[in-house]
């Protein structure tokens, strides 16, 4: 898997050059689960560290919360400056919301035949399937300590 760091930001943006604007972001599972998605090391990260990869690799998903099926990946087009309170008002919280993974649904869907699932639109709640691998660039960034 292919690692290529990007120069620490002062504020985290939504948008990277060469890439277009993303919506969705799946919100990692922790460390360990950062880790398995990406592949890196994200707990050696600083706040505000972006680092491109070209895989994101999903096992199934642990929490049914609002998904179709069991095992779809939570994911949510809440931005990558959403609050803490925003966050936790889509069920996400603690050290989940430390680490984002950016990708475009355009990404998903044509280039990796992953389609995202509107679970509750009108409160940002997606998914995708679970066991699912991407291939592209992918953006993840550490926005909390």
């Amino acid at each position: 898997m292919k690692i290529e760091n990007s120069y620490p930001s002062n504020s985290c943006q939504k948008t990277y050059p060469n890439h277009e604007v993303t919506g969705y972001l799946a919100i990692s599972r922790m460390l360990k689960g950062s880790r398995g998605i990406t592949g890196i090391d994200a707990k050696n990260m600083k706040v505000n560290e972006q680092i491109f990869v070209d895989e994101l690799r999903f096992s199934l998903g642990k929490n049914s919360f609002l998904s179709s099926k069991t095992g779809d990946i939570f994911v949510t087009e809440l931005g990558i400056e959403a609050n803490e309170g925003q966050l936790m008002n889509i069920g996400v919280f603690g050290g989940k919301q430390n680490f984002v993974i950016q990708f475009s649904e355009k990404e998903a869907l044509l280039e990796n035949q992953v389609r995202v699932m509107g679970q509750k639109p009108s409160r940002s709640i997606f998914t995708i399937p679970g066991n699912t691998t991407m291939k592209g660039k992918f953006l993840v960034t550490r926005i909390r300590e």
